[in-house]
């Protein structure tokens, strides 16, 4: 078998070291660390970082679990510290989930019932009088309407386009 090369090695060194790896892969490891001073650098160095993690204080696992029981109880929990017992209480929602969208919906209505004074605006569908009753943008007075391909309508009397709109409306 053909000894891996030195990045293959580093990738397999953190599961060489906690001796996570089958035989199958920890022999060509163990030879190639046999040989390279570098890798066994590498290795030395995740050896030092895996002994200086520190352990997880005894009992904590069980703590742990029993105030998440506590909370999932809700019982009334106490802290101590110092030697002395501090009670610290469950917050209590004052409302549920669905209160504040049901308030925030009734403000909304009353909202609308104040602004809104019951008058239904009059839709005006007929082309000739909205042009005729709303005031044209200050780019109508100026702008010729001079687009490719566009047809030129200056030529046409009143009549005329009337009958043009009347044909377009269908």
């Amino acid at each position: 078998m053909k000894s891996p090369d030195c990045d293959s090695v580093r990738d397999l060194l953190p599961e060489w070291v906690v001796g996570a790896l089958e035989e199958g892969e920890a022999a060509p490891v163990r030879e190639h660390l046999s040989s390279c001073p570098e890798c066994r650098r590498e290795e030395a160095v995740i050896c030092a970082v895996l002994d200086a993690c520190p352990e997880a204080p005894a009992g904590l696992e069980t703590r742990i679990q029993a105030r998440v029981r506590e909370e999932l109880a809700g019982e009334e929990r106490t802290l101590v510290q110092d030697e002395k017992v501090i009670p610290l209480f469950r917050r209590k929602r004052w409302a549920p989930t669905w209160a504040l969208s049901a308030a925030a919906l009734v403000v909304l209505s009353l909202g609308i019932g104040v602004i809104w004074d019951g008058e239904v605006p009059e839709v005006i569908q007929d082309p000739i009088e909205v042009a005729v009753e709303e005031p044209l943008p200050e780019a109508w007075l100026w702008d010729d309407g001079m687009v490719a391909g566009a047809p030129i309508y200056d030529g046409l009397t009143d009549e005329q386009l009337e009958a043009l709109i009347q044909e377009m409306e269908g």
